[in-house]
């Protein structure tokens, strides 16, 4: 038997966060493992929540807002356990979840990354219409594909890699002594921004790359409902401010896996996809910017090289919509659906 370290990351989830430690704590009864609560320094109510689990959880507090990547990495340094996972203070695991993914560790010794599905949800817990995204199709492909577990690492080393689509944020979880912490976070430390980098993508990078002969493991099952409500989603934005800092949190993040993948030359396509995502990246920043001569040169090299099908449409609808309405009236709009 593993023993786990659940590390929860919270910055003013306050309507949420009681939902969310009690669907941990409804699974962890073994007293050997830990619920570690890391509050980003909110500056609604948290922390009284969080003080009526006092007994149950270990709190930490960032002394200054430091962005959910340091969050985190204050987590895993307070974390004890064999087993690494991971929950956003609004998310909610499924009563199996844990058992699950220390199933999927104890199957196989060489497993040092284990994910799996999810559900969404809106702000009221209400299930949101299932709509098939990039990750969604990528998984349902590696599963239909892998013919067994070796097929489904290699599958899913390179969609790591490569940012195909494998979902991580509350679903993925490490063995910890395959995680060099002082290393990873001297390097993310090292890099521009990491206050405003996801954790979730760098970290699985690092730990993949670090670990060339171990495995990497996903559930087909749905184990967490991750909840999508007002603009609390990375890819949902209202305005030109909010689009423009999801631009550069997404700048950010991809700044460290580029990086972290970059180091290995060999890996051609990964290498390659990298820099079209960021340069999808920049295509957008120049469209809320209004600079929409250099934004339609990308919009054509990305058609090109890069999008689906379907992402083509949705980004002809972008561009048409930025370039007529102006990027605050197109974001007002395309952001009502999550209101």
């Amino acid at each position: 038997k593993k023993l786990i370290s659940v590390v929860l990351g919270s910055y003013n989830r306050l309507d949420f966060l009681k939902l969310t430690i009690d669907s941990i704590r409804q699974e962890v009864k073994d007293l050997s493992h830990e619920i570690i609560v890391v509050d980003d320094c909110s500056t609604d109510r948290s922390a009284e929540v969080l003080a009526k689990y006092s007994d149950k959880i270990k709190y930490v507090k960032m002394p200054v807002n430091s962005g959910v990547l340091m969050a985190f990495i204050r987590g895993i340094e307070e974390a004890s356990g064999d087993i690494l996972t991971f929950l956003d203070g609004d998310d909610i695991w499924f009563p199996n979840k844990l058992e699950e993914v220390e199933k999927a560790f104890l199957e196989d010794d060489s497993r040092i990354l284990v994910t799996h599905d999810y559900e969404c949800i809106d702000g009221s817990g209400n299930p949101r219409p299932y709509t098939a995204d990039r990750t969604h199709f990528n998984t349902k492909h590696i599963t239909e594909q892998a013919k067994n577990p070796d097929e489904m690492n290699k599958l899913l080393r390179h969609s790591l890699l490569s940012l195909k689509g494998v979902w991580l944020g509350s679903a993925f979880s490490l063995r910890a002594d395959c995680l060099d912490l002082t290393e990873f976070k001297e390097l993310m430390m090292s890099l521009p921004d990491p206050g405003l980098s996801h954790q979730d993508q760098p970290i699985a990078a690092f730990v993949v790359l670090k670990n060339q002969d171990k495995k990497v493991y996903f559930i087909n099952k749905i184990l967490f409902k991750y909840r999508v409500f007002g603009f609390n989603s990375s890819g949902v934005s209202n305005d030109v401010k909010s689009a423009l800092r999801t631009v550069n949190r997404s700048k950010s993040t991809l700044l460290r896996t580029s990086h972290l993948v970059g180091q290995h030359p060999q890996l051609v396509e990964e290498n390659k996809r990298q820099k079209l995502l960021m340069q999808n990246i920049l295509y957008l920043e120049k469209l809320y910017k209004k600079e929409y001569l250099s934004a339609f040169q990308d919009f054509c090299k990305l058609s090109a090289d890069f999008w689906t099908w379907r992402e083509k449409a949705k980004e002809f609808q972008r561009f048409v919509g930025v370039a007529a309405l102006g990027p605050e009236k197109f974001l007002e709009l395309k952001s009502k659906k999550y209101k």
